[in-house]
């Protein structure tokens, strides 16, 4: 093996939360550098705290382009397509299977 391959050339995590110098093991530095929502606060209980949660989390949330939205839908309704053809072939031939065998 070369030298340069044994460098800590290990991904990287990618993303909106990622942690500087994690790969390096330094727990104290990475234990310091999450992102806490709650501001060192005693979490809030009942439906409005949960309603205001659950907005914090919404703007966390990466939503696809319209391209890949428009795609993915493309592929869903595609294999629902060859699925519906395939239940639809399977029960067609096991029909005419029964008919034949039982003369009905």
């Amino acid at each position: 093996m070369s030298d340069e391959n044994t460098t800590n050339d290990r991904l990287r995590p990618s993303g909106k939360r990622q942690i500087e110098n994690a790969e390096k093991g330094a727990t104290a530095k990475v234990a310091s550098a999450r992102v806490t929502d709650d501001g060192g606060r005693k979490p809030a209980r009942g439906p409005v705290a949960y309603a205001g949660s659950v907005g914090r989390e919404m703007k966390k949330v990466i939503w696809p382009t319209g391209r890949e939205m428009v795609s993915s839908t493309l592929i869903t309704i595609a294999f629902l397509v060859i699925m519906v053809a395939l239940c639809a072939s399977v029960d067609f031939l096991a029909h005419e299977g029964v008919e034949f065998i039982f003369g009905f």
